[in-house]
């Protein structure tokens, strides 16, 4: 018969090679254990956070701040071009106006030198008649 040799605890021990693949499921079974905890843990933390109601209103209440700045940043931004292009267009616009005008001015300005000049001829030529009638009108009247 073999004699086997026990631990302290009673357990027997076997050859090396049990052995060393006694230690290195251990070993395995050790790193398995830390690895799961780990993930306990972080399963656990996920859950807490989950569950602080005010921290998560906290987080949102910062993101929607961050948001609604970016997007206040943006429509100044975009006020500003509107507006610079909204004074460009009435330079524009009042330059043309104010040719429009000038160029309606002077044409009604003719027009008014024309009719002026109609009146002053329709009127000369009427004095001229009425002279011309009264003088007739005396010769007549002297025989």
């Amino acid at each position: 018969m073999t004699a086997d040799k026990s631990t302290p605890s009673g357990q027997r021990e076997g050859t090396t090679a049990e052995s060393g693949q006694v230690a290195q499921g251990q070993q395995e079974l050790r790193d398995h254990v830390a690895d799961t905890r780990q993930e306990l843990g972080d399963t656990v933390a996920a859950l807490a956070a989950k569950v602080d109601v005010k921290a998560r209103a906290r987080e949102w209440a910062e993101q929607m701040r961050a948001d609604m700045g970016a997007r206040a940043s943006r429509a100044g931004k975009q006020a500003s071009r509107q507006a610079g292009r909204i004074q460009h267009d009435a330079r524009e616009l009042t330059g043309r106006v104010r040719r429009t005008v000038a160029d309606e001015a002077a044409a009604r300005w003719r027009a008014g030198a024309a009719l002026t000049a109609t009146v002053a001829v329709m009127a000369a030529a009427w004095l001229a008649g009425r002279r011309l009638r009264s003088r007739k009108t005396r010769r007549r009247r002297r025989p």
